[in-house]
């Protein structure tokens, strides 16, 4: 792009110089100028054009930098307001379900956060989440989302919802701390939550470590909480670790479900996955569901659970409240 603008800012130079070359030509033919003021014309054109190329460049120069400088200027500033975050109650958790594929009953939802910065509006994760995980504040904000989680659970069993399992989202600095299970287990005893109920979701680039990955998720395990393997297909994961690895619930990345229908792969890969977790005793989800030609064919494939717009978006406590109240997934007392 930065060629061809390039390119066209030469070629107007060109015609220029080449207008006032033509003009001065003529006139200086013509003798209807003298030759001095022919030489004039022409130094003061080029000039011109010489001093109009070198501030465009200038100026450009100078945008890049201070836009740089802008985007550091922004980073630093969510740096510090994360710090506030927590305590300033800017953090929801938004709900997003997923459904049986066949009977299209709610199975579950995810939970998501969602920042409400209170001068830039709603920040999104992935553009506090990088930062949190490269501060360390990943650690507490992760805690606040496993507590809140659960509370909103209980909160719901209150009213009289159908115990449902939510996800939530495990960073690589919670997965690698050493207070993770201490912390789990903590929130799952203040809220009394049915360890079955709560499923942690992580990503395959956690487990390339697979011998200490394992004994972490043995020891998740060994609360009675579920692990899912998020994002499947675009990690490193080989066939050999993933047999090792004691997961529960399968959940293939939204670019497989996308290209499902398109001239490529995607389609067989992905009824290889399903087909790859039953063998190995795990469910499947398939995330980014967005047609109902995709959902048909997920159901052919005999996947055992989609998640995406087709089905509900992310959705506040209350509002997915109210959804579920409207499915024939749940029953109320």
């Amino acid at each position: 792009m930065n060629e061809r603008r390039e390119a066209k800012h030469i070629a107007l130079i060109y015609a220029l110089f080449s207008f006032v070359w033509i003009v001065s030509t003529d006139l200086l033919l013509h003798k209807m100028v003298s030759a001095d003021i022919y030489k004039g014309l022409l130094f003061i054109v080029l000039t011109s054009l010489l001093l109009y190329v070198l501030v465009k460049r200038s100026m450009a120069r100078l945008f890049l930098a201070s836009g740089d400088q802008l985007i550091k200027d922004g980073e630093t500033l969510l740096v510090r307001d994360l710090k506030r975050a927590i305590a300033d109650e800017e953090f929801e958790l938004f709900f997003q379900p997923k459904l049986d594929v066949i009977t299209e009953e709610v199975t579950g939802a995810e939970a998501l956060i969602r920042w409400n910065h209170p001068e830039w509006g709603t920040v999104r994760p992935d553009e506090f989440i990088p930062l949190a995980e490269q501060n360390g504040q990943i650690i507490p904000i992760g805690e606040w989302v496993i507590h809140k989680a659960c509370k909103q659970m209980k909160e719901w069993n209150g009213r009289g919802m159908k115990p449902l399992p939510i996800s939530v989202n495990l960073s690589v600095g919670q997965f690698l701390h050493k207070d993770i299970v201490a912390v789990l287990a903590e929130a799952l005893t203040q809220y009394d939550i049915d360890p079955k109920l709560f499923i942690l979701e992580i990503t395959e680039s956690m487990t390339m470590d697979v011998e200490p990955a394992i004994q972490t998720m043995l020891k998740i395990k060994q609360l009675g909480i579920c692990i899912s393997m998020d994002d499947f297909g675009t990690g490193y994961s080989s066939l050999a670790n993933l047999q090792r690895l004691p997961i529960d619930h399968l959940k293939i990345d939204k670019s497989f479900i996308g290209g499902m229908l398109a001239n490529n792969p995607s389609g067989e890969i992905v009824s290889a996955m399903i087909h790859l977790a039953h063998t190995l005793g795990m469910r499947v989800v398939a995330e980014g569901v967005e047609t109902k030609e995709q959902h048909e064919l997920l159901k052919q494939m005999h996947c055992d659970e989609a998640q995406g717009y087709l089905f509900g978006k992310p959705m506040p406590a209350e509002v997915f409240h109210n959804y579920m109240r409207s499915s024939r997934a749940v029953t109320y007392s």
